[in-house]
């Protein structure tokens, strides 16, 4: 059974937050290719400029990914 939250994203920024999943999946980094990859996703995101509330979320959701893989 799914943990129920309250947290819950709104069109579009529920489209632009899955659109990035489906693209980049949020998953524990296991290898130096899968870090370098979800670099250039990370500084894609970061040369935009101003992100919406989802892009925001899944940047941060792949930041702490990145974080915790190189603590490791």
């Amino acid at each position: 059974m799914a943990a129920e939250t309250r947290f819950r994203l709104k069109r579009p920024q529920k489209d632009f937050y899955l659109e990035l999943i489906q693209a980049f999946p949020l998953a524990s980094i296991r290898s130096e290719a899968h870090l370098r990859a979800a670099q250039v996703v990370i500084d894609r995101l970061l040369a935009k400029g101003k992100l919406n509330e989802g892009e925001t979320l899944y940047l941060n959701a792949l930041s702490d990914l990145t974080a915790a893989y190189e603590d490791a």
